[in-house]
């Protein structure tokens, strides 16, 4: 399959993936399409199914060995253009939406390299492009709602101390850090 028709394939997966900038067919999905995946990437991609997966899954259906593939995936993760969870032991991944997920996703690194401000231009060239085709977002229920909670909830920062951090970290073996 050329690298053309690895992306086409890819405009079809991320429609039937959904969320509100799906696969849209302009030159500006190709565009960032190719930014964010490279052409294995894209197969690996197109190939990957609904709910959660091994690699040893996906190495079947691509016809590589589990050990290339489970690589690939952890690069994609690595890039944020899947999911990857350890549960019970068993590493899984899971198919990634460009919104929620990829598009956000390459940001909350936090940085301002080239390649971000790159990415940031495509991602906008994209969305302005899908909503001048499908017209703005229209939103069905209040942006900003009260709901209640049956008790009041002190807003505000908090400003931990060295040793409450420090217990927090040894308490939990997973922590992560984003830029929102």
């Amino acid at each position: 399959m050329t690298s053309e028709a690895v992306y086409r394939r890819m405009f079809d997966v991320m429609t039937r993936r959904g969320g509100r900038y799906t696969g849209v067919d302009v030159p500006e999905f190709y565009a960032v399409a190719r930014e964010l995946f490279t052409p294995e990437e894209a197969v690996a991609n197109n190939a990957m199914p609904k709910g959660l997966f091994t690699a040893a899954q996906l190495a079947r259906e691509l016809g590589r060995s589990e050990d290339d593939t489970s690589a690939l995936l952890e690069t994609m993760a690595g890039k944020a253009l899947c999911f990857s969870v350890r549960i019970d032991g068993r590493r899984l991944y899971a198919a990634a939406r460009f919104v929620p997920g990829i598009f956000e996703f390459q940001f909350m690194r936090g940085t301002t390299t080239d390649k971000d401000k790159l990415l940031a231009r495509l991602i906008h060239e994209y969305k302005q492009a899908v909503d001048a085709r499908t017209g703005p977002v229209e939103i069905k229920y209040p942006a900003h709602r009260v709901i209640t909670v049956d008790r009041k909830v002190e807003a505000g920062t908090r400003i931990h101390t060295y040793q409450q951090v420090d217990e927090y970290i040894d308490k939990n073996d997973l922590i992560a850090v984003a830029s929102c």
